[in-house]
């Protein structure tokens, strides 16, 4: 547990960890929160008033899921940034064990290794969904290059949607689009267009996660647990609609 500790430390030193606000079942907040290591029914943080001890019985299933992702990249640091469409099962695999959804990002290759690109550009956009959606989702790269015709229909589906408005050419939306799904690719959660991405950046990102983790059927899905009672489908947004009519696209 030492080694998974100091590990856990090692990796918060390293990577791009995203600082975010907890607020646990027993009402604490916490500001600004970045995990720094997790020793047997607790996690040790650092966050604006320096480093606290939060016990994992008081964490919301999204924050549990975090730790638990960050807890298998400990054990194994082999775990990439994203997975790629050949290795989707290992994808599926690893968000079951940390109960987290799938975020499918279809994107150009080169957008992954553009340098220097603008923050709501195609580069910058794909760069910061990937960098945002650590240890919120596990994330599936598609290339839009020769992949994203190969997606699972149930995502396939979702990316040609027009939430970007009518394109030239018959094209059916820009890259990056993020496309949320459970681990077992039964059921979508959402979609972030590129549109939204370049108005808003993470923005868009924060509100895609936020929907899911405050849904209950989603989270419900995610923990295994059994479905609750089928509730009427929630309107799409027409083909007519503006690409910023919804923050985030809501299944």
């Amino acid at each position: 547990m030492q080694i998974l500790s100091l590990i856990l430390l090692f990796l918060a030193l390293v990577l791009p960890l995203n600082a975010e606000d907890w607020k646990t079942t027993d009402g604490n907040t916490y500001n600004d929160v970045t995990i720094t290591s997790v020793d047997g029914d607790t996690v040790t943080i650092s966050d604006q008033n320096g480093h606290d001890l939060v016990s994992l019985k008081v964490l919301p299933p999204n924050l549990l899921g975090k730790v638990r992702y960050f807890a298998a990249k400990a054990k194994d640091p082999n775990i990439p940034t994203y997975f790629k469409l050949n290795s989707v099962n290992q994808a599926k695999a690893l968000a079951q064990q940390v109960h987290l959804p799938l975020a499918w990002i279809c994107s150009w290759n080169h957008s992954l290794t553009d340098r220097d690109s603008p923050p709501e550009s195609e580069s910058g956009s794909t760069q910061m969904a990937i960098a945002a959606l650590q240890g919120r989702a596990i994330v599936i790269f598609v290339a839009a290059d020769d992949e994203w015709s190969h997606s699972p229909k149930i995502i396939l589906d979702q990316l040609v949607h027009l939430d970007d408005g009518h394109l030239p050419d018959g094209h059916h939306f820009l890259t990056p689009k993020v496309v949320f799904s459970s681990p077992d690719v039964t059921k979508t959660f959402g979609r972030v267009s590129y549109t939204q991405m370049q108005k808003t950046q993470k923005a868009a990102i924060d509100a895609a996660i936020d929907a899911i983790n405050n849904d209950p059927a989603a989270q419900a899905i995610l923990q295994g647990q059994p479905a609750s009672a089928p509730t009427a489908p929630k309107s799409q947004p027409s083909s007519n609609s503006t690409p910023d009519d919804d923050m985030f696209q809501k299944m």
